[in-house]
């Protein structure tokens, strides 16, 4: 049985260069773009991350921390599923 090792959490210092760092990415991309860039960021972080990384988990959480912003339209369940049609299929392949 193998076990994935987590990597330490990032220092406060850290976060607040992160922080920093995607304030500036998402003002470059621009307000149209901003979708497109933090999808094709998870994307990338995701790839990176290989197996490490529980991304259902990672997208729960982050659902949750929204609060009622992300809560589904009246009578549609939460279930999955796209939640627009023109969500593009792969966002790494558009630009």
């Amino acid at each position: 049985m193998s076990e994935v090792m987590s990597p330490p959490p990032l220092a406060f210092e850290a976060m607040e260069r992160l922080y920093e760092n995607l304030a500036d990415a998402l003002d470059r991309a621009g307000p149209d773009n901003e979708t497109l860039f933090l999808t094709k960021l998870v994307l990338v972080m995701a790839h990176r991350a290989g197996t490490s990384l529980d991304m259902d988990e990672a997208i729960a959480t982050a659902l949750a921390r929204l609060g009622e912003a992300a809560k589904p339209p009246y009578g549609l369940s939460s279930g999955g599923g796209p939640a627009t049609a023109s969500r593009p299929l792969n966002p790494m392949a558009s630009t």
